[in-house]
Formats: structure tokens, C-alpha cells, sequence
């Protein structure tokens, strides 16, 4: 591996761990953890960036902002569930 790729894989394991453990993340975490088949299809279909509209139309509208807020980080969280590097068991 380069030097770039490992860096690339540490941050995705730190955005993993963050995702994972951050209260910030919970009802998002809760979320994925209730739909991540129907969410690993959007991601499939759509693209990490493109589904993240379709992940929030699932959500409850209390906190449909904090998905939009946080599109940058859910996008790599969308591109570790596509390349299965975060898996249901992870939750």
C-alpha cells in the first residue's frame, strides 16, 4: 500500500469510529442500524452522495437537518457501507 492509501484507510476507520461511538451521531447511527438493507440498496443504486437525500426521506423530520449538516462525513460513512468496510454487525 502507499502512503496515500494507508491514510485514506485510517481516516475512513476514524470516520467508522466516530460514526459508531459519537453521541452526536446517535439517531442517525439508529437510523441506519433500522434500514441498512433498504440503505445499502440506495447506496447501490445511487451513489454514496445521491442517496444521502433518499437515506434522509426515511427519517424522522426532527432530525432531517443533521443529515444534511453532516452530507460530507455521511458520504464516507455511504462509501464504507458500499465497499463493506461497515457492515450491519459493526452497529
Amino acid at each position: 500500500m502507499t502512503e496515500f492509501q494507508d491514510q485514506l484507510k485510517n481516516s475512513r476507520e476514524r470516520d467508522k469510529k466516530e460514526f459508531l461511538t459519537s453521541p452526536k451521531f446517535a439517531e442517525i447511527r439508529t437510523l441506519y442500524r433500522g434500514n441498512f438493507e433498504k440503505i445499502t440498496e440506495l447506496i447501490r443504486r445511487y451513489g454514496r452522495r445521491q442517496a444521502i437525500e433518499d437515506i434522509a426521506n426515511l427519517a424522522e423530520t426532527t432530525f432531517r437537518p443533521s443529515i444534511y449538516e453532516n452530507l460530507l462525513f455521511l458520504q464516507e460513512i455511504n462509501g464504507a457501507i458500499r465497499d463493506q468496510d461497515l457492515t450491519l454487525d459493526d452497529f
